[in-house]
């Protein structure tokens, strides 16, 4: 464990100024992040205990009541220390040191040292900690948050050192997360350094990477030396604060690439996966898929036909009679019998859209199959 008197014995802390007591320097740290002007209500859902927190001390100029509100809440949420930079402002309110002190929170200021240097500092000497579950647990809040002010400030609690760009590439692999985590972590961490992120899922491995611009191509390059194993799915370029959705579209990609069974897929070539992933979970998708299922498994068990599964290749091959019986060793005619009888079991009997059922009813099944867990992250 990394505690709060580890990091400042380091000489990058050498200007730093204990200000409260020492009943909080065995605190252990977690990780960094940054209070720029968060708002009280969003504080809670961005911030984590045991997280050594960075902030300007001249920002009590632009509201006093609400800044002091604000560092309160973090000594409640029992961070593992909040240090000043005090440029102009190099006076704080006794009322927060005496309230750091009951909660045993060190407090310090500091003047000549850059906010990049400390936090490569601490994450170097965390490097060898379990800092993967805390980064992962931040990335699940992003997800599942919808308010854009707190994705945005999650987003730098993530990584304070991502850039204006970013890119989400995500790779699954039979042989497991940790398997392809140990094949590209050094590719990784030699390409892309403390700007970008990789962080081990519940069964994928993400990598977060971020750029000033997309440099010409000269990423997609470095991209390419991740993909050693498994399933590969890339998202687009977007600007940083809209890592959810490039999280999203790597995670729909890649999903893409175990059903088609193919190396890589890339999220702007996809086509009905885009639509339906990000929305499988949900309520009325669920009920769709299962009124479908259950009526076909139903009839196949007491019939002992296989009415699932051609309906599930009819779907996967576009519709094609000739390339469904191909792959079920069936004879064409028996096909388009067996298709006839699901449009009947089914109660589909609208020409417009049959085929787009079947189709929906056809992804949904290769989905859930190829997503054991509701998500991969």
């Amino acid at each position: 464990m990394i505690r709060v008197r580890d990091v400042v014995s380091k000489p990058m802390f050498s200007g730093f100024r204990l200000i409260s007591d020492e009943s909080g320097l065995d605190n252990v740290v977690s990780g960094t992040g940054i209070f720029d002007w968060e708002t009280p209500e969003i504080l809670h859902s961005t911030f984590d205990t045991g997280e050594f927190v960075l902030t300007i001390l001249d920002k009590i100029e632009e509201g006093r009541s609400e800044y002091t509100e604000c560092i309160r809440i973090l000594i409640e949420l029992k961070v593992a220390a909040i240090a000043f930079k005090a440029v102009n402002v190099r006076e704080i309110p006794k009322e927060i040191v005496d309230y750091a002190n009951l909660f045993s929170i060190p407090l310090f200021f500091f003047s000549d040292t850059y906010f990049d240097d400390i936090i490569f500092t601490v994450k170097s000497e965390l490097q060898n900690e379990n800092l993967g579950d805390v980064t992962l647990g931040k990335i699940r809040k992003l997800l599942n948050t919808e308010n854009r002010q707190r994705q945005i400030a999650l987003i730098s609690r993530i990584n304070p050192l991502f850039r204006a760009r970013c890119i989400c590439v995500m790779i699954s692999s039979d042989e497991g997360a940790d398997s392809v985590y140990g094949c590209i972590r050094d590719v990784f961490d030699s390409r892309f350094g403390d700007s970008s992120l990789l962080v081990r899922t519940r069964s994928a491995v993400l990598a977060v990477i971020t750029a000033d611009d997309e440099s010409g191509g000269m990423h997609d390059e470095a991209i390419e030396e991740l993909i050693c194993t498994g399933y590969t799915g890339i998202s687009r370029w977007h600007d940083t604060k809209d890592l959810k959705t490039a999280i999203v579209e790597s995670e729909t990609a890649c999903c893409e690439a175990r059903m088609q069974e193919t190396e890589i897929c890339l999220y702007s070539e996809l086509g009905l996966t885009k639509l339906i992933y990000p929305v499988r979970n949900s309520q009325w998708v669920k009920e769709y898929f299962d009124s479908m299922h259950e009526r076909l498994c139903s009839y196949d068990e007491e019939h002992g036909t296989d009415m699932v599964i051609t309906a599930v290749t009819y779907a996967k091959t576009g519709g094609s009679i000739a390339q469904t019986a191909g792959a079920l060793y069936q004879h064409e005619n028996t096909v388009r019998y067996r298709i006839s009888r699901i449009f009947d079991i089914l109660g589909i009997d609208d020409d417009e859209d049959r085929y787009a059922q079947l189709a929906i009813y056809g992804k949904l099944y290769r989905i859930y199959e190829n997503s054991e867990d509701e998500r991969m992250i």
